[in-house]
C-alpha cells in the first residue's frame, strides 16, 4: 500500500526511486503482479514537502532536481597575488558559486548565494527520498507524455 492504495509503476511515479524501485516494478509488472509498497516518506513530512514544492519557482525546482546550469559571470584576482576570486552564476535560476582558489587553481573555499524563493524555511536537509519526492515534483511540472517512448 502506498499512501493508502494500491498502485502500478505507471500510476506512481513517487515509487521510481534510484533504490531499485523501479527495476522491482518492472520486473513484477511483466509477471503481472505489484508488491505492496509503504511511502518511504512518512505522510506529515510529505504533505510538509508537496507543500514546500509547490511554492518554489520552477527554475529552483528543476536546479534542485537537475543541477545547475553554471556560466561563467566574474573572476577577481585576490590582494597580494594570493589567488582568485571565481564567481559562477546558473542561467536557469540564478544562483551564484563563489569559489576562492589559490594560484594554482586549487578550490580553498566555496559558498552559494541563492536567490529568493530557491531556499525553503522549515524543510531542512532533503533525504534521498525527500529528493525522489522533488523529482516527481519536477517531472510533474514539466511536459509529461503518456506511456514509455517508441523504442526502435
Amino acid at each position: 500500500m502506498v499512501g493508502g492504495h494500491r498502485h502500478r509503476l505507471a500510476d506512481c511515479l513517487t515509487c521510481a526511486d534510484a533504490s531499485g524501485t523501479e527495476r522491482r516494478h518492472r520486473a513484477a509488472a511483466q509477471r503481472g503482479s505489484l508488491p505492496d509498497m509503504t511511502h518511504p516518506v512518512p505522510k506529515q513530512r510529505r504533505d510538509e514537502l508537496e507543500k514546500a514544492f509547490g511554492t518554489m519557482p520552477k527554475a529552483a525546482l528543476h536546479c534542485r532536481d537537475f543541477g545547475h546550469s553554471w556560466r561563467a559571470f566574474q573572476a577577481y584576482r585576490l590582494p597580494r597575488r594570493q589567488g582568485f576570486e571565481q564567481i559562477l552564476r546558473c542561467e536557469r535560476c540564478g544562483t551564484d558559486r563563489h569559489s576562492i582558489l589559490n594560484v594554482f587553481g586549487d578550490v580553498i573555499s566555496r559558498h552559494y548565494r541563492y536567490p529568493d524563493g530557491y531556499l525553503v524555511d522549515g524543510i531542512g536537509r532533503l533525504t534521498g527520498h525527500d529528493r525522489g519526492m522533488l523529482r516527481v515534483a519536477s517531472i510533474l511540472d514539466g511536459p509529461l507524455v503518456d506511456g514509455a517512448p517508441d523504442s526502435a
